[in-house]
Parts: structure tokens; C-alpha cells; sequence
């Protein structure tokens, strides 16, 4: 428990993440490449802290066999992503539930995230089987929802059970002192739903979050592309008399792993091969083709002598630009001010948000116009009016003088 600012945070998903355009290589990416530690690592989470574990893990925080289930990816790994097998086990028996295909590991995801359908269809399996509970009723079942109770009360729910790499990989089992998160109101014990409602995850049916993650460890074996599941010790701590599971199986077979290959590295942040030693050891490398030669956002972004014309989609000298140009996000982008994955729904918003001026300072300018006519009109009816007074004032005047003539 953090209860003072973080100085950062530490990523550790897959490279091609962190490409928002230019792709920044991972810590734990560098480690790996610079042998220093192997590709893998453990996260053991405590309702008090935890522990990371980079390179081989410490079977000495686990209280059970690993169970091992495999990570799939349809396109470059980006989340730590999984089969989930369709359904969950409710105290024992397999249910059937809509879009829970595909899930994600997330550690910086509180809760399990579900869809509004699965979470629906499992609420009211939950329900069938709590009947007869002292605090069962209609509506106790829902999204983050707080009840108060007692752990007497609690272990009468049923147990929970879904597999992670489909339904031949890992058995990842919930007991309702699992995914019910126990929390004090105003000296008052409650007991929280651990699951939250996202109704659209981009493809992804569930993120399986520290509901999920505070019982179990998860070694991430990224050389084999699969996630290790074992129970572990309450504070993250190796048990008193190291009691290491004997059936735990190696991550790999015992062998000396290849020379890692090297990562090219990123022109916009490579040093010069002349640099002289005072200078700005981030500075670009000499361009050796022309800012028009590139035809894609991601590699004019990655020149620093580059600038990204969103709405006519070319790339040109950043010398070219005069200063007001060179220095705002709209149209023109470079380096990381460039959203190139978003690049269309940019130049959408831009043309909106151009529209919505276009229209206000058009409804300005009427209404401005009108009340200048309007004054204009007043201005002339009042000289009409004073016209008007002093004619009539000069005829009162002359009357008199015509009738002495008379």
C-alpha cells in the first residue's frame, strides 16, 4: 500500500506498446538484450505490497504446484493475452457464458473486468446457487456494489473457478474471500463485489486484474509464451521452512539460450557517429534521405528534421515551417507531438472543431451586426426626432414676429 506519490511506473507489456509513435525500448527489454536477466519474470501481489521478480522465479513464495497455461497472440504481442475457454466453473460446475473468449493479465487493473452480457448471465448463475444465503437477495450481486457482512456469511457463496489458456491450461479458482475484497466503513465490515463493467474492451472479453491476483503469483515465461499460475504466501515472503513444491515444472529445458539479438536502434535518439563529446548525446543522426522521401507518419516522426502534414499527408523539411507553424499540434505534428496511430480521427477532430469555431464567430459576427444596425437605426431616429424638436422650436419662434407684422 502506497500511501505517499509514486515516483513513476514501471511498464512490463510488450514492446510494441510503447510505440505512441516512436518506440522506446522497455526496461526489462534492454535487461533481456543485455543478458543480464533472462526473458521472464514473477509478480507476487500482497494486500501489503509485493514482489517482482525479474529472471528466474522464487519458488519459495509458492504454496502450490505451477499450473501452466499458454499465451496467445494474433498479430505482435502487445498485453500478456490468453484463451479463457468460454465459460466458469460455479461451485463446480462448467457454465456457459457470452464473450468471455479472450482475456488479458494486468496487474494495474483493480478489479476483474467483465462485459455488461457476461457479467449478467454469471450474476445470475451466482445467484441460483446462493439461494437460501442470509444475504442473498435480488440485488446483492452487482459491479463494485458493498454489503455488510460477516466472513461466517461470505464462505456460504460459491466458489468460482475460470482457466487461464483455455480449459487444458491453468484452473485459476476464486473462493468469495477472493472476489469479495473486504473493506471497514466507518467501523462497520463490508465486503466489496470484485468486479467491474466495461462494455467495450477492443476485442478483448476480460482483464483479469488483482481480484484475481492477490491469492495466486503469475510468472510471465515470455521465451515460451505462456503464463505460470501458483498460490503463494500471504505477504509475498519465502515460507518459514522453504517449502518448495517438488512438481513444479522448469520454465525450459536445461540449455544455454542464444546470443539475444540486438534491437536496431532509433534513429531520432541515435547519436551522430562524429558526435563531438560536449555535444547532446540525444541528438539525431545525420538524415541520409530527404524529409519528402518518407511517406508514412511513424518514420517522418521518428526525424527530428521532420514535420507530419496531418491533413495532406506528407512529410517536409521542419526548417520549411515558420515559427507558429513549427510550434503547434494542428496541422502540422513532429516527434512526439505526432499521433500518428490516431492520425485520422486528428484531422476529423481538427475539421470539427474548425467547423464548430466557423459556425460560432459566424453567430458572433450576426449577432454583432445586428446590434450595430440596431444602434445605427436608433442613432438615426433620434436626429430625426432632434430635427424634428428644433424645427418646431424655430416655427414657435417665428410666429410671434409674423403676427407683430401684422
Amino acid at each position: 500500500r502506497v500511501s505517499a506519490a509514486v515516483d513513476g511506473i514501471l511498464g512490463m507489456a510488450y514492446k510494441a506498446l510503447t510505440c505512441t509513435p516512436t518506440c522506446i525500448e522497455p526496461v526489462f527489454d534492454a535487461l533481456v538484450r543485455e543478458g543480464k536477466v533472462e526473458d521472464t519474470f514473477t509478480l507476487c501481489m500482497a494486500y501489503e505490497g509485493g514482489v517482482l521478480t525479474l529472471g528466474e522465479w522464487d519458488p519459495a513464495v509458492f504454496t502450490s504446484d505451477i499450473q501452466w497455461g499458454a499465451l496467445s497472440f494474433s498479430a505482435e504481442p502487445m498485453y500478456y493475452t490468453f484463451e479463457l475457454g468460454g465459460g466458469m466453473e460455479v461451485d463446480g460446475k462448467f457454465v456457459s457464458l457470452p464473450s468471455f473468449r479472450v482475456a488479458i493479465m494486468d496487474s494495474g487493473t483493480t478489479l476483474m473486468t467483465l462485459t455488461r452480457e457476461t457479467f449478467t448471465a454469471l450474476s445470475a448463475e451466482v445467484k441460483k446457487v446462493c439461494n437460501g444465503s442470509p444475504i442473498c437477495d435480488e440485488d446483492w450481486f452487482r459491479p463494485s456494489i458493498c454489503m455488510k457482512a460477516t466472513l461466517e456469511e461470505i464462505s456460504t457463496l460459491p466458489t468460482l473457478a475460470f482457466y487461464v489458456g483455455g480449459q487444458s491450461g491453468a484452473r485459476l479458482e476464486l473462493r468469495p474471500s477472493d472476489y469479495l475484497i473486504e473493506k471497514t466503513y466507518q467501523d462497520m465490515k463490508t465486503y466489496c463485489v470484485g468486479f467491474m463493467i466495461a462494455d467495450s474492451m477492443s476485442g478483448i472479453d476480460s482483464v483479469v486484474g488483482n481480484t484475481a491476483q492477490i491469492r495466486y503469483a503469475t510468472i510471465y515465461d515470455r521465451r515460451t509464451s505462456r503464463l505460470g499460475i501458483a498460490e503463494s504466501t500471504t505477504d509475498c515472503k519465502p515460507a518459514s521452512g522453504s517449502n518448495v513444491p517438488n512438481s513444479a515444472p522448469p520454465a525450459a529445458p536445461e540449455q544455454e539460450l542464444p546470443e539475444p539479438t540486438p534491437v536496431a536502434p532509433i534513429p531520432s535518439f541515435e547519436p551522430a557517429p562524429t558526435q563531438d563529446p560536449g555535444a547532446n548525446p540525444f541528438a539525431a543522426a545525420p538524415p541520409t534521405t530527404q524529409c519528402s522521401d518518407t511517406s508514412r507518419c511513424e518514420s517522418c516522426a521518428a526525424r527530428a528534421d521532420c514535420a507530419w502534414s496531418y491533413t495532406a499527408h506528407h512529410c517536409r523539411d521542419l526548417a520549411e515551417l515558420n515559427a507558429v507553424a513549427a510550434n503547434v499540434p494542428f496541422p502540422y505534428c513532429h516527434g512526439r507531438t505526432c499521433a500518428c496511430k490516431e492520425e485520422k480521427y486528428v484531422a476529423r477532430g481538427a475539421m470539427i472543431v474548425a467547423a464548430v469555431a466557423a459556425g460560432i464567430l459566424l453567430i458572433v459576427g450576426m449577432a454583432l451586426g445586428a446590434s450595430v444596425y440596431r444602434r445605427r437605426q436608433a442613432r438615426i431616429r433620434a436626429e430625426e426626432v432632434m430635427r424634428a424638436l428644433e424645427e418646431e422650436e424655430e416655427g414657435s419662434v417665428r410666429e410671434p414676429m409674423v403676427g407683430e407684422m401684422d
